[in-house]
């Protein structure tokens, strides 16, 4: 009599699984009121999906659930207009596997409601449907993760909203990246992330990402450069678009740092333009021992793809290594003292931009043997060796300490054991190296500009003949300078020597040629008669000029003879003068032709 319908608790069978209906319709008005709550136990997912209305089945469609779940599902329809009821669909998790878009969720225990009316001020449709997740607790694919609330909103547009806390073991990540840049070792990470932003494939530039990642005892390989970082501790904070790295301390072979780091626009960028993402990384270091990152000189090696399970490496991990393959990385580094092999600085700076296969030294200071240096340049990494081109200036460093150094600069003419004095220089040099930081042969080209003063040579073989064949009553074996100062002009193996005036203690002499010891010296020594009246001990030499007048003089010729040996012999004809011009003017020729722009 009143035209209503009213139930409570009715078992039914739909598809042969039990279902309990509780409802209520009240049928005498124009458009009929109801109120309709159903439940089931244990019912599988993918029957479930097939008893809701298509535009929530669509969406159901991202997710892939293992066991059987818990269901309530009330749609209300007394409230007019009630063309679109209230639908509130309530599933407990405990225990579940679940598949997403993001990756395989185990041990999966939540509460889950999907409602359309996340504001009971607008209307009931999909702009105002979604998703509610609480108490969520769960691995992805082995790593544990909480969320006190999480939220997908506007199915039209859905939009993800989260707070997520994670404590886990870092190298729990590699079943996530194969194939990755990174490979982690060990370590431990706690997390705790918000993130909102839409759930569209390929897009974050929508993302807004707050947060905090502290690692703890890790250690990782950078693959590309074969590159093993050990005890690193640090935290990296999301401040909605940009990525920060704060205080990461770090040990690489015997070189101790401390890092930080910034990636401006990070998930703006990270989809679709990562080679526009730009990394700004200072490094701090109390030592740093440059044979450690020898790797970096090199070209970078293929990806090593680690074997794990049937698992899909997660999108963001890709995303990360496009960047690290892509962007562009501008570093500082300060160091109060750095080695390599027998070098040594301290008050050390550099600044440095690493783009692809290439390397812009912008600008590097330090002081080394008494004395300070600069250096900037370009390294670029090519199929064979690397290419390299550079400006230095020295400025009052002690020379001997120099050659000992650089190893004599892969020559044995003059050495640490035979030179002395306060040297001042700038040169502009180009050549190749191999991926071992070693100098491929004859490849050097460019000029240097030197001043050395305070100057000596003990035991130099050179001088040493000379007194065995014209001054045989003078010791040659311990000699002082006046300021020495010249261009000398670099081609391969072979140095240009420019007109160049020694005063000594021992005598007066000019010296040009060329000095090679793989192709042959021939240098011509210009020796005033002057000379012939020796110096006493109390004699301080002085330069006069290579233009002052010199009078009637001695020349001789320092030339290698087919042992590879230096004999020094009469050279009345200028013979030496005359052949040094001539393969110097063909140096000018090939140096021109050869260097490239510094």
């Amino acid at each position: 009599s009143k035209k209503d319908l009213v139930f409570n608790a009715i078992k039914l069978g739909v598809d042969n699984h039990p279902f309990l209906f509780t409802g209520h319709f009240e049928l005498g008005g124009e458009k009929p009121l109801y109120y309709l709550e159903i439940k089931s136990e244990k019912l599988l997912y993918q029957k479930g999906k097939t008893l809701v209305s298509g535009n929530i089945a669509r969406r159901l469609d991202s997710f892939t659930v293992e066991k059987p779940i818990d269901v309530k599902a009330i749609i209300d329809g007394r409230l007019l207009p009630n063309r679109i009821p209230l639908v509130n669909i309530d599933v407990l998790f405990n225990g579940n596997s679940v598949s997403t878009k993001a990756g395989q969720f185990a041990n999966v225990v939540c509460k889950a409601n999907f409602t359309n009316q996340f504001d009971k001020l607008k209307p009931n449709n999909d702009e105002n449907s979604g998703f509610q997740f609480t108490g969520f607790s769960g691995s992805l694919e082995g790593i544990p993760l909480r969320a006190d609330s999480t939220s997908i909103v506007n199915l039209l547009h859905p939009e993800l909203k989260t707070r997520i806390l994670a404590d886990f073991s870092l190298d729990k990540l590699n079943e996530m990246m194969s194939g990755s840049t990174i490979e982690i070792l060990q370590g431990s990470c706690k997390a705790d992330i918000r993130y909102k932003g839409l759930m569209i494939v390929g897009d974050t530039s929508s993302a807004s990402v707050f947060g905090s990642i502290a690692i703890t005892n890790a250690s990782l390989r950078y693959i590309p450069r074969n590159l093993v970082l050990s005890d690193v501790k640090g935290s990296i904070l999301l401040d909605n678009t940009d990525v920060w790295v704060k205080q990461l301390a770090v040990k690489s072979g015997s070189s101790e740092m401390v890092m930080n780091g910034e990636i401006r626009n990070f998930t703006s960028l990270i989809d679709k333009n990562p080679e526009r993402l730009l990394l700004n990384w200072n490094i701090e270091s109390s030592r740093l021992n440059l044979n450690d990152f020898i790797s970096f000189v090199g070209k970078r090696s293929g990806l090593k793809t680690i074997a794990h399970s049937k698992r899909k490496t997660l999108r963001i991990f890709n995303q990360i290594d496009q960047m690290l393959n892509k962007c562009t990385v501008e570093v500082k580094i300060s160091a109060q003292k750095a080695t390599y092999k027998k070098f040594d600085a301290t008050r050390v700076f550099a600044e440095a931009r690493m783009t692809g296969n290439e390397i812009v030294l912008k600008k590097a200071q330090l002081d080394h043997a008494g004395g300070s240096m600069s250096f900037s340049g370009i390294l670029k990494q090519l199929p064979g060796n690397n290419d390299f081109s550079f400006n230095a200036d020295m400025r009052d460093v002690d020379v001997k300490k120099v050659f000992s150094s650089f190893n004599n600069f892969n020559q044995d003419g003059i050495t640490d054991h035979n030179i002395e004095g306060k040297l001042t220089a700038s040169s502009n040099i180009s050549g190749s190296i191999t991926d071992k930081a070693e100098l491929v042969n004859n490849s050097l080209k460019g000029r240097v500009d030197l001043l050395l003063r305070e100057g000596g040579l003990k035991k130099f073989e050179p001088l040493e003949k000379i007194s065995r064949t014209a001054f045989k009553n003078r010791d040659f074996s311990d000699i002082h300078f006046a300021d020495l100062k010249e261009r000398l002009d670099i081609n391969g193996s072979e140095i240009k020597l420019g007109k160049m005036e020694i005063q000594s203690s021992v005598m007066t002499m000019f010296v040009q040629g060329i000095y090679d010891l793989e192709k042959g010296t021939d240098i011509s020594i210009q020796i005033p008669m002057s000379n012939l009246a020796k110096r006493n001990d109390s004699f301080t030499p002085r330069n006069k000029g290579i233009n002052s007048r010199t009078g009637i003089s001695l020349f001789l010729r320092a030339k290698s003879g087919e042992d590879g040996k230096t004999k020094v012999s009469w050279d009345p004809f200028k013979k030496a003068l005359k052949n040094a011009r001539r393969r110097a003017d063909s140096l000018d020729i090939s140096k021109k032709s050869a260097m490239p722009e510094p």
